[in-house]
């Protein structure tokens, strides 16, 4: 297991190097058309896909759901996480649950938290710590995920607002590389706040200087940790995706008597506390 001694010790001098994993988006068209309106870029990519390559369901997308649950149950099967996911994947977690103080059980509402596998990497780090660890998804991966790695810790849900009734409280926030996805995330924002836990921790957020639309696409072998299952054949998926403006998105935790404890300048990581 991972020791919360190394952890800390890692977390006081390993923050820097937290790099961001998300499969970066590019252009792939020099035709690609941006439209500009008062507060939002359009960022269109009209031809570069293909009919049998690209599926635009998102992360509704039935192969892409699978994929990432039986990615994530592996995880489970491991004598040690950290043999298998790098420190840059495990830190904003263990500094995110660290920052919360010791409740128990701690609790922690995990927004766009996939299969869970932020709760094993909580949990590996934290043995001895009770949870409850709730999970927001699309309802597809909700579901599909609650039926292969639900239990008395981990749960998942589709809405916030059950889920806040099973918490009771919120100890930690938590969403990694998940705001920017939400069909509304200004309002997902504002409801995560709205939850008033002591520590918000976000990590690989899509942000600018304004706000931003565009198509994102990935290869279904880089959603969820570690390689595609066997037998699964590597496509490319695409879902639509948001950056909102930096300087609103720490305002908003400021007007709710949030500070910013700690932000990453290259991985678009913060720590809010109150």
């Amino acid at each position: 297991m991972i020791s919360a001694a190394n952890a800390a010790i890692e977390l006081a001098d390993g923050w820097q190097r937290v790099t961001r994993t998300a499969v970066a988006w590019k252009f792939r068209d020099r035709r690609a058309a941006v439209a500009t309106q008062a507060r939002t870029t359009i960022i269109q990519f009209p031809t570069w896909r293909t009919k049998d390559d690209a599926h635009s369901d998102g992360y509704g997308d039935a192969t892409l759901v699978d994929v990432i649950v039986r990615k994530t149950s592996r995880l489970r099967e491991l004598a040690r996480i950290d043999d298998f996911l790098s420190g840059e994947q495990l830190l904003p977690t263990i500094a995110g649950v660290a920052a919360a103080g010791g409740a128990q059980p701690l609790r922690v509402l995990d927004f766009g938290g996939a299969a869970g596998s932020h709760f094993l990497v909580a949990k590996a780090a934290f043995p001895s710590r009770t949870m409850r660890w709730a999970v927001i998804e699309t309802p597809a991966m909700a579901a599909a995920a609650a039926a292969k790695l639900g239990n008395d810790e981990l749960r998942f849900y589709s809405d916030i607002a059950a889920a806040a009734v099973w918490l009771g409280r919120a100890d930690l926030m938590h969403c990694d590389s998940a705001l920017q996805y939400a069909p509304e995330p200004e309002a997902a924002l504002d409801a995560l706040i709205g939850l008033g836990a002591p520590a918000m921790l976000w990590a690989r957020l899509m942000l600018a200087d304004r706000r931003e639309r565009f198509i994102q696409t990935s290869r279904l072998k880089d959603n969820g940790p570690g390689p595609l299952p066997e037998g699964v054949t590597d496509r490319a998926v695409s879902y639509p995706a948001t950056r909102l403006p930096r300087a609103e998105f720490v305002a908003a935790h400021e007007r709710a008597g949030y500070r910013l404890a700690w932000k990453a300048r290259e991985t678009h990581a913060f720590l809010f506390l109150r």
